[in-house]
């Protein structure tokens, strides 16, 4: 009796121990909640924090640029981090050397499962110092990982045009074919 209790005592404390803590949140500009494990999340919290960081990247002037990287440097992968932020320092030096604001309007948002990839595609507008404004699309492609609860970007792309899903990929090698 007492020695099958202390050894169901003993499981139940290993599998209270050893299963994986879910925590719920919301993340930025997200109205509902989604799930966080230590290693993994809801397809929403990627796209949100894709979302997220289109917006930060997009959005930027003169005067916020240097707070731009700094709020990107804590979920930057130490894999993309240094060619990252060699990238943002060069255009960071052009905006405010030549006066130059960007704005993103995000029109589309989507997760790709297969490759792991959030797209946000929308319109680019680029202002320089004389006042002209120019309109682009433009795609943000970033791959979201997580790790202790935390995003961390392992991947990120941005280009002119459509989000280059395999789907768009394929569509594109039959036309090409």
């Amino acid at each position: 009796g007492v020695a099958g209790s202390g050894i169901a005592m003993v499981i139940l404390a290993y599998a209270a121990v050893s299963k994986p803590t879910i925590v719920t949140m919301v993340p930025p500009n997200l109205k509902q909640q989604v799930w966080v494990s230590e290693g993994s999340a809801a397809q929403d919290y990627k796209t949100s924090w894709g979302l997220y960081m289109a917006m930060l990247l997009g959005n930027a002037t003169p005067g916020n640029v240097d707070y731009l990287k700094q709020a990107i440097v804590p979920v930057l992968s130490p894999a993309i981090y240094k060619e990252t932020m060699d990238a943002l320092n060069k255009q960071s030096i052009h905006i405010k050397q030549d006066g130059v604001t960007m704005r993103f309007e995000q029109r589309t948002v989507q997760y790709e499962k297969s490759t792991n990839k959030v797209f946000v595609q929308g319109y680019s507008y680029v202002r320089g110092a004389g006042g002209d404004e120019k309109r682009d699309t433009r795609t943000y492609e970033f791959k979201i990982n997580v790790q202790d609860y935390a995003p961390v970007f392992t991947y990120f792309d941005t280009y002119s045009g459509r989000a280059r899903t395999q789907e768009a990929l394929a569509h594109e090698q039959r036309g090409n074919s």
